[in-house]
């Protein structure tokens, strides 16, 4: 038996319990032995690690843009610049036959981590396509708001959560009330996004919203259109009533800003329906949970100057309807004080579910043996592994935890923390 059966075969015991290939089924050879990623390369972290000192001086001059300092800012740049980084711990992996050791560093699970938000991007996409997503049509919907009402949200960050609320019900009582049958109820997942191009702080709500209903008889209801001008003025008078209500507006404050915006606050819905596809449903599932600023956006950084160039969007061709791809500068200082200021508090909720996708919904669907999904055709999809080693076998073709010598499973040996180990002193 060669080597690559060999790795084959044990690849296949161990990656079929994962659900990362279908049993039975036989993986593709390795081609390269698993080699971690050096964090140390990011732009990104290059330029958050020598900035960050001048954002602590500074941030009383962007104190009036990003709000007051928080102590998460300060804790998630220390986790983001130690994630990969193996003098602050990792797990030790050894393979009992030669001896060989891997070392993988811990990593930070933060927001504005583009390796990490990459993963739980990945994660979340194959959970929604997997266990959520009903086998009908999709739409994307964006609710904005102006630049006027911005910061009300920097300083009370958990109005976010009832902004996402308000839209996902507005949406979905215009989609009940358009139904032949009454009671209608369609399904709705909200996510709260506040990066705008640049950096700006701009808190946005994208749903995802199927175009059918289904009613108390079992029926499925394609959802008419929905004119976006009503729509526009109820968002707008649900919006102006709730920072009105949390005495964020004065009475003349939400009068000139009602007269303002006469035709109602800005949204956007897809004109075509997203396809029952899987993958384009993974697509759109990943696009609402990027990262801030994404590593392939960064350009450079001009030490000397003290400036960052990065991609951004420019005007938008409304022959064409898309944006042209522009070079962005700003102060580096503020570049990095910027994204920390998208780091949300500990514990919000930012993606949100209504309707056929609540947790009651789906906890009830699947109490009775998922009886209920005939009604809407569902298919239970094969649940693909979500885990570190499954991501990295799906993207790379790679098993981290094969021995590139003699092909046997690497067995968890340790977990080595800074403050408990001395192991930290070794080369990796």
């Amino acid at each position: 038996m060669g080597p690559h059966r060999l790795v084959s075969d044990i690849a296949r015991k161990a990656l079929e319990p994962l659900g990362i290939i279908p049993r039975g089924g036989k993986p593709p050879t390795p081609s390269r032995p698993y080699r971690p990623r050096d964090p140390l390369k990011s732009l990104l972290r290059h330029v958050t690690e020598r900035e960050i000192e001048r954002v602590y001086d500074l941030w009383d001059r962007f104190e009036g843009l990003l709000g007051p300092w928080k102590i998460r800012y300060q804790q998630t740049a220390e986790r983001f610049l130690a994630c990969g980084i193996l003098s602050k711990g990792f797990s030790m992996f050894r393979c009992q036959d030669c001896g060989h050791t891997l070392k993988v560093a811990f990593s930070c699970k933060t927001r504005l981590c583009p390796s990490c938000v990459r993963k739980r991007m990945t994660q979340w996409s194959e959970w929604l396509g997997a266990d959520v997503l009903l086998d009908i049509p999709h739409r994307h919907w964006v609710f904005t708001i102006p630049r006027e009402l911005r910061r009300h949200f920097v300083e009370k960050r958990w109005l976010l959560n009832k902004l996402s609320s308000n839209a996902s019900r507005i949406l979905m009582r215009q989609m009940a009330v358009r139904c032949p049958e009454a009671y209608c109820m369609g399904g709705v997942i909200a996510v709260v996004q506040t990066a705008g191009d640049g950096l700006s702080f701009n808190p946005h709500v994208h749903i995802i919203a199927t175009t059918y209903c289904l009613g108390p008889s079992g029926r499925l209801h394609r959802v008419p259109y929905i004119p976006y001008v009503k729509l526009s003025r109820i968002w707008k008078t649900s919006v102006l009533s709730l920072l009105k209500n949390m005495k964020c507006l004065t009475q003349a404050e939400t009068d000139a800003i009602w007269a303002r915006y006469l035709k109602g606050f800005n949204l956007n819905g897809e004109i075509k329906d997203t396809t029952k596809d899987r993958e384009a449903s993974r697509r759109l599932a990943e696009y609402l949970l990027r990262p801030p600023m994404a590593e392939s956006r960064m350009i450079g950084y001009d030490k000397k100057e003290g400036k960052v160039y990065f991609h951004a969007r420019g005007a938008k061709n409304w022959k064409t309807g898309r944006r042209a791809r522009i070079v962005g500068r700003m102060d580096s200082a503020e570049f990095v004080a910027r994204l920390l200021a998208q780091t949300p508090p500990k514990g919000q909720k930012l993606v949100n579910y209504y309707g056929l996708y609540s947790n009651k919904v789906r906890g009830m669907w699947k109490k009775a043996g998922y009886k209920m999904l005939k009604l809407l055709k569902r298919q239970r999809r094969e649940r693909v592994g979500s885990g570190w080693r499954s991501q990295l076998w799906r993207v790379f073709e790679v098993d981290p935890l094969i021995c590139p010598r003699c092909g046997v499973e690497l067995t968890l040996m340790e977990l080595v923390f800074p403050a408990v180990s001395s192991l930290l002193a070794q080369p990796p």
